[in-house]
């Protein structure tokens, strides 16, 4: 045996002689097999890796234990090489849970029978693991830096594939998390479904090639995270209403700035890609294709929800069989450009639009909506609707140049203006196959063609 004192049979615990070996700084599994350990205690330095591949099994715990498998106490911990960590979710007692790291209002946390849970440490790398039927986060994480998780799959587990969190308002540094795969994610419990992957409070995320398949909520929410690259990801099948493929996010009047968001393949979600921040900057979500939505309240392609937003570009963006607005800002957007998206076959509901900007919060100043191409539904011809939809209070220095709006029929809403604000600006050079609907106060208007009926109070199109 690579480690002296283990049987590796599946029925003795054999978590002393694990301990033991990794007093040593290394612990190697032998192939074929099955090491039943718990709480097993990782120090400083240690070294965890399989000659071929190898099992680590959680014993049936008591009901309110909460260990983990691996428990890392220690900075610059490396676990590699085909080890597959099976936590017998099913046969664990089912206590309650929460969104929290430890016990919340609702039950146990994420890092309740975890896989490898690990508390205020640094320089931390799991690479090729795999992870089944985990009652907690597959990596669970609590204030830590300079991470990476690369080429790991978790499959049938009850929640999150990677977790981290902080709970001291300080941000974390340097989290790796690429090509990994996760599968099937979802807890069953009616209040408190699971995402594939839980960031808070990093400064300098990089979440590229990843693939989710069949998950509870998001492929990753990103929680008041700074610098962040969100790449050439896939994922397919977002089970539960109002959950995005990706979501950004911030807590308590936070912010998130300097962001990527780009090249990711969206399928079948509840929404495509959510930005809820209170205040954001610095933002390109570009060249993603995101393709059905069919979320409950909030099936948009691409949101940015209540807030304010400067600095975004949203561009080269694909939206197709969107169930209501291709791009939709919620608030408030200054400094920012919607541009070469291309939208086609949305909404056919009274709601629906290809891109709706909500002035409702206040100013919406220097936005620019240029060459998108929309076509297909964009909703029916009917008050709040259209392929480019502008509301709200006042838009200023607003340029809406170069679309191609082709809402299906002449009778429907190409291009819509409501609220009692104002707007000004330019629209130009515009080609609106269907009406125009609304007031545009103080706008300059060029060359514009409209083939349906044109209702901007007089205004040369």
């Amino acid at each position: 045996m690579s480690i002296p004192g283990a049987v590796g049979d599946g029925a003795t615990d054999d978590t002393a002689a694990i301990q033991a070996a990794l007093m040593t700084g290394e612990a190697v599994f032998d192939h074929g097999l099955i090491y039943k350990c718990s709480a097993v205690q990782v120090p400083a330095g240690a070294r965890l890796s399989a000659d071929g591949r190898a099992t680590l099994l959680s014993p049936v715990l008591d009901s309110g234990d909460d260990s983990p498998i691996l428990e890392i106490v220690g900075d610059d911990v490396t676990i590699s090489g085909a080890i597959l960590f099976d936590g017998q979710a099913l046969a664990q007692p089912a206590d309650g849970f929460s969104d929290s790291f430890d016990n919340g209002a609702s039950g146990q946390g994420r890092g309740f029978r975890a896989a490898i849970r690990a508390i205020d440490v640094n320089d931390l790398t799991i690479n090729d693991c795999e992870f089944f039927d985990v009652y907690g986060a597959s990596i669970a994480l609590k204030q830590c830096s300079r991470v990476t998780a690369r080429r790991n799959f978790s499959r049938d587990c009850f929640f999150e594939g990677y977790y981290h969190t902080e709970e001291d308002g300080e941000q974390y540094t340097d989290h790796v998390v690429t090509d990994n795969r996760w599968v099937r994610i979802g807890s069953g419990h009616a209040s408190v479904n699971a995402d594939a992957c839980i960031v808070r409070g990093v400064l300098g995320l990089t979440f590229q090639r990843n693939r989710g398949l069949t998950i509870e909520r998001d492929l990753i929410k990103a929680v008041d995270c700074d610098t962040f690259d969100i790449s050439d990801n896939v994922v397919e099948d977002v089970t539960v209403a109002d959950f995005a493929g990706i979501q950004i996010a911030t807590t308590d009047g936070g912010e998130s700035h300097r962001g990527l968001i780009a090249r990711n393949v969206i399928t079948d979600c509840g929404l495509g890609i959510a930005m809820n921040c209170d205040i954001a900057s610095n933002i390109v979500v570009s060249g993603n294709v995101i393709d059905g939505t069919a979320g409950g309240s909030i099936p948009d392609g691409i949101l940015f929800g209540t807030g304010v937003y400067s600095e975004i570009v949203c561009e080269d963006n694909i939206l197709t069989r969107v169930s209501r607005s291709g791009i939709y800002v919620s608030r408030r957007m200054t400094s920012s450009r919607i541009a070469r998206n291309i939208m086609s076959a949305l909404s056919d509901a009274a709601n629906g639009n290809g891109i709706s900007v909500n002035a409702d919060g206040g100013v919406c100043d220097d936005l620019t909506v240029e060459d998108n191409r929309l076509t297909g539904f964009f909703g029916q011809a009917i008050g709040g609707t259209g392929a480019i939809r502008l509301y709200g209070r006042a838009f200023t220095r607003l340029r809406v140049a170069r679309n191609y709006a082709d809402p299906g029929l002449t009778t429907r809403n190409a291009l819509h203006a409501s609220g009692a604000g104002s707007i000004s600006g330019l629209i130009d050079h515009n080609t609106l196959l269907g009406k125009t609907v609304g007031t545009h106060r103080d706008c300059e208007y060029a060359g514009n063609r409209v083939t349906g009926t044109n209702a901007f109070a007089g205004a040369e199109i």
